[in-house]
């Protein structure tokens, strides 16, 4: 849990895309100044983080418990820490203290349900039959455990060799420069194919990347930059849609044919054409790619919206709460282990001021908007980790922009409550659904609620600091957004 989380705050935090893109749209001595000053930045990282973290307590009852959703991630790490520690199914199956049992990661296993978990008795079985039944589901778990440390030792060998590889071939980048971004069309005397970034950058991390995308999401990617950028772009340019600069400003005429065609080897394509984002291609491109973006997240938005929707009502109106004098019969956990009610609400409150006291003055916004912003980011968290739970897919972005659509119609105008809109949407969505799956993995091996509780907070709160290093050591060594 705590290393999740501590991964999970530079997302939840905005460091990725919504610090960047703040710093872009505000001075550099703009009254947030959250693109340049640490301070600001680990204020922001942790009222972010804390209000997630709160709100996603009262959500496990509900979705791990009553309506046992399936949280794909957590279930495969729950049966990845079972063999690897080679735990029986009676460690995992059961509790012991008196409690109704919940699902078993041995039982997702096997679907006979022949797993023998303690306190149940054995009927029909001798006292010697007992004890050859126990030597051999101990030579299984020996062997379960032997093949985990083998397969554990395998990945870690291969983690090792290609972390090296990626290492060196980053130094040999950073201290032979050319080999960094390499001009391929420059040796065919293409040089406007250069200037619309149709380089080479031989960098293993891009490789790692579309390693996890997949085939579908990196052809989809790949597909966008040759419409946008062999297509789109140079169209623009052609047309005389773009420039390099203001439009009163004396600029060179567009070529007469499509990049590459002329025959010198000088680019006849200004470098501001391309790259301004108030008058090139960049931001020209960017208002026919965000349409597409916004309309497929409103679309599985909206999908997910009207398949949870009717749940959640149903079970609203159901008068069987599960909860019979006093005691909770979905409920699995014993009480010291659960997160008490007082200590969630008052953390979920002063986590809600505290994020009015910071995010209000730090970008000059009436409170009541901070305010909606954060309502409207519970609201759309709990579907989204509903989505998580069925599909394993956290559909952040769809939440975040939804978010900023609502507050283009309540705030217009007012682009730096936009974005603020989408980060505090985007960030609730993204603690809640990675603790989900923590609780869910933690269920399953009957860990404690609270102990994950307080990992989450820890994890968060060292991450915080380590986030703002990291990213106050790389906007020092490379240009936030980079080329």
């Amino acid at each position: 849990t705590v290393a999740v989380a501590t991964a999970t705050l530079p997302l939840a935090g905005g460091f990725v895309g919504i610090i960047p893109a703040l710093k872009m749209i505000e001075p550099p001595d703009g009254p947030a100044r959250i693109g340049v000053d640490p301070l600001v930045q680990l204020v922001w990282a942790l009222s972010l983080s804390y209000f997630g973290i709160f709100f996603a307590v009262p959500l496990r009852r509900q979705t791990i418990l009553v309506e046992q959703l399936r949280f794909p991630s957590g279930t495969a790490t729950a049966k990845m820490i079972e063999v690897l520690h080679g735990l029986s199914g009676g460690a995992v199956g059961t509790r012991g203290d008196g409690g109704h049992s919940g699902t078993s990661v041995s039982d997702t296993a096997t679907a006979s349900g022949s797993t023998i978990a303690s306190g149940e008795s054995i009927h029909g079985s001798t006292p010697s039959d007992l004890n050859c039944d126990l030597d051999v589901q101990n030579d299984g778990a020996h062997l379960v455990r032997l093949d985990g440390e083998a397969e554990l030792h395998a990945r870690g060998r291969s983690f090792l060799m290609a972390f090296g590889a990626s290492f060196l071939f980053s130094l040999l980048s950073y201290f032979v420069q050319p080999f960094s971004n390499i001009p391929v069309f420059d040796a065919l005397c293409l040089p406007d194919w250069t200037r619309w970034h149709w380089t080479l950058r031989p960098s293993l991390s891009y490789v790692g990347q579309g390693m996890i995308m997949g085939l579908r999401t990196a052809s989809s990617a790949f597909a966008g930059a040759v419409v946008a950028w062999a297509v789109l772009g140079p169209l623009a340019y052609q047309e005389g849609w773009v420039h390099g600069a203001a439009p009163n400003v004396a600029l060179p005429p567009p070529p007469p044919a499509s990049p590459g065609s002329h025959p010198s080897c000088e680019a006849l394509v200004p470098k501001g054409a391309v790259d301004s984002w108030e008058f090139g291609a960049q931001g020209w491109v960017l208002w026919v790619a965000l349409p597409l973006m916004l309309a497929e997240a409103l679309t599985a938005f909206s999908i997910i919206l009207m398949q949870h929707i009717g749940p959640l009502v149903a079970a609203h109106l159901r008068k069987d709460d599960g909860v019979e004098k006093g005691h909770d019969r979905f409920e699995v956990a014993p009480k010291s282990q659960l997160v008490p009610a007082p200590m969630w609400l008052s953390g979920l409150l002063a986590s809600s001021a505290l994020a009015l006291a910071v995010i209000s003055p730090m970008f000059a916004m009436p409170v009541w908007q901070t305010a909606t912003a954060l309502v409207l980011s519970c609201l759309i968290s709990v579907l989204a980790v509903r989505a998580l739970g069925e599909t394993d897919l956290n559909p952040v972005s769809a939440v975040g922009k939804l978010s900023q659509v609502i507050f283009a119609l309540i705030a217009p105008g007012h682009v730096v409550a936009n974005v603020i809109a989408g980060a505090v949407a985007e960030a609730a969505a993204t603690q809640v659904g990675d603790l989900m799956q923590d609780l869910k993995t933690g269920h399953l091996l009957r860990s404690s609620p609270r102990a994950q509780f307080y990992s989450q907070l820890i994890g968060s709160t060292l991450s915080a600091v380590v986030t703002v290093a990291a990213y106050q050591l790389y906007s020092h060594t490379y240009s936030i957004p980079s080329e």
